[in-house]
């Protein structure tokens, strides 16, 4: 879908005034549901994450997660307020764009 919408372009479809708007805000959904899908893969309780590194490392990696899943959305908060949450997902929107912009020049 991505790819898609990279790649068409949407005034050389005779529609400009109203295709260009349209596939903008399609880019922009695409985008940010990317960027949800890859927060919610951070290992903090309230996100899926945690339950899929839970799953991976076994019984003391749940009870770890069942623990601090009273805590998890003030642990998100402080991590978001200290700028620690940036810098760690930075990187993976870092590498998502630099996917899009080789989608682009290919």
């Amino acid at each position: 879908m991505l790819w898609l919408l990279l790649r068409v372009d949407p005034s050389s479809a005779g529609a400009a005034s109203v295709g260009q708007p349209l596939f903008a805000i399609a880019r922009a959904f695409v985008i940010v549901n990317f960027s949800l899908g890859l927060f919610n893969l951070i290992p903090i309780p309230p996100l899926d994450g945690s339950g899929v590194l839970a799953s991976l490392l076994g019984p003391p990696a749940i009870r770890f997660f069942q623990t601090i899943a009273p805590f998890g959305f003030l642990i998100i908060l402080a991590l978001s307020s200290m700028g620690i949450l940036g810098r760690i997902m930075g990187p993976f929107f870092s590498a998502f764009a630099g996917l899009v912009q080789r989608i682009l020049a290919s």
